[in-house]
């Protein structure tokens, strides 16, 4: 139940904090298109898929040079 619990938690707070530092870089930038908004979030909420996505997306590009 612990390491349950404690997955749990590293997996919110890594959300978390990329959902802060893409509200931060949209407010640097001023960026604040619904469509990439929505994205943004998302990709957050995901990242293991979007971290497999971009893994998987170098690993093609650097065989491909």
């Amino acid at each position: 139940m612990f390491i349950l619990g404690f997955l749990t938690a590293a997996y919110l707070l890594i959300a978390l904090f990329a959902l802060l530092m893409t509200y931060d870089e949209q407010q640097q930038t001023g960026k604040r298109g619904i469509m990439l908004t929505t994205l943004s979030v998302l990709a957050c909420l995901f990242w293991p898929l979007t971290f497999l996505t971009v893994a998987v997306a170098a690993q093609h590009s650097a065989t491909q040079t």
